[in-house]
């Protein structure tokens, strides 16, 4: 009877400390998620507002430029990591099932390469779309909104 006691005394010390420690774990976590989403949400908001008021004041050509670097490009870009982070983990749950080392090597090639695919994209994404915007600037009252010039040389 008194082994089963401490048995039971142990259990219930152990389920505790388990519990205590996910808990303390969860607020951990969820202090840490919460202030960066809502640093995310912050800056977001700022930006969206400086837009509004440069556009509201008739500085369009702010405005635009702002919308381009604060929200279009940043878009494209988590986009593109998106895209890279989701088939990483598709070969990576596809290697899990795998026992050659062949098959392996091969998963983390290719995925090697499609994270490199994915980096070239976007740096030929960003030079095409601030001459898209310098283009979009002909129509505005002044020249340039991004002081980026392609070059192409033969």
């Amino acid at each position: 009877m008194g082994l089963l006691r401490v048995a039971v005394a142990v259990a219930v010390v152990v389920a505790v400390a388990v519990a205590v420690a996910v808990a303390v774990v969860g607020a951990v976590v969820g202090a840490v998620v919460g202030a960066v989403a809502g640093a995310v949400a912050g800056a977001v908001a700022t930006t969206l507002l400086l837009i509004i008021l440069t556009w509201q004041q008739g500085d369009i050509q702010t405005a635009i430029t702002l919308s381009f670097f604060y929200l279009l490009l940043p878009l494209c870009n988590a986009l593109l990591d998106h895209i890279s982070l989701s088939v990483s983990r598709q070969l990576s749950r596809h290697i899990i099932n795998r026992k050659a080392w062949q098959t392996m090597l091969w998963h983390l090639l290719l995925d090697f390469g499609l994270a490199i695919s994915f980096l070239l994209i976007l740096v030929i994404l960003l030079p095409i779309a601030t001459n898209a915007l310098n283009q979009l600037a002909g129509f505005l009252p002044s020249h340039r909104l991004a002081k980026l010039r392609l070059k192409c040389q033969k």
